[in-house]
This record gives structure tokens, C-alpha cells and sequence, in this order.
């Protein structure tokens, strides 16, 4: 039996890696072959992940929502719950 595969994924290279105060994270811009519009996804330095539920018209609106978040909300905003100082377990 053959196996199937999903679509082809298409990033837009390279994925971005910013610092900010000691913490990094990777902004990964990506669409399903047969789609028009991007995807938006930061992971953090310990693998958590957030993704935007909207899709961009392209992959410079995307890095640019990106940037936007990290600059108005800060890089803090994209650690997982557990990561972020001052939090009670």
C-alpha cells in the first residue's frame, strides 16, 4: 500500500530568529502548497509555540505582525505560562 503525504509546505526563508533581554525566539512563516495566504508561527527557546489564527496576504505581513507584537508586547509575551517570571506553580 502506498503511503499518503499532506501538502507540500512552503516557508518563507530563512526563519527569523530575535533576542531580547536574554530570551530568543524564532518567527517561521509558512502555507500549505495549495494556499495563497501565510501563516504565522513564534517558537520560544524551549520549543512552545504560538500561531496566529489569521493568515496573511504575505509572508512580509506576517515577519511584520511579528516584529509589531514583539516590539509593543515584548518578547515575554510568546514564553509558554510556566516560563514567565512571578508565576505561581
Amino acid at each position: 500500500m502506498a503511503q499518503e503525504y499532506g501538502p507540500e509546505i512552503i516557508g518563507s526563508p530563512p526563519p527569523h530568529a530575535v533576542t531580547q533581554d536574554g530570551i530568543a525566539i524564532r518567527i517561521m512563516i509558512y502555507r500549505p502548497e495549495y494556499e495563497t495566504r501565510w501563516a504565522l508561527e513564534v517558537v520560544d527557546h524551549h520549543g512552545g509555540s504560538t500561531t496566529w489564527d489569521d493568515l496573511f496576504p504575505t509572508d512580509e505581513n506576517a515577519l511584520k505582525e511579528a516584529l509589531a507584537t514583539v516590539a509593543k508586547e515584548g518578547i515575554r509575551a510568546f514564553l509558554v505560562e510556566e516560563e514567565k517570571p512571578g508565576t505561581l506553580h
